[in-house]
């Protein structure tokens, strides 16, 4: 009992397990995000289709 007090007397450790927890519930959510992942808006038109035919592949992360 000594050391689930310590450990959690950490405060990295209660950031840590706050986040995974709340990850955990957004996850247990909705599983299909995480499953079955889809564009949003225009991603699949845009911003992938210029990612792909990129010849340097850092320019779609520079571009407006």
């Amino acid at each position: 009992m000594d050391f689930l007090k310590k450990m959690f007397a950490n405060r990295y450790v209660k950031f840590f397990l706050i986040a995974a927890l709340f990850v955990l519930i957004v996850i247990l959510r909705r599983v299909d995000v995480v499953t079955y992942p889809q564009f949003y808006a225009e991603d699949g038109v845009f911003w992938f289709s210029e990612a792909y035919q990129a010849k340097n592949p850092i320019d779609p992360f520079f571009c407006s």
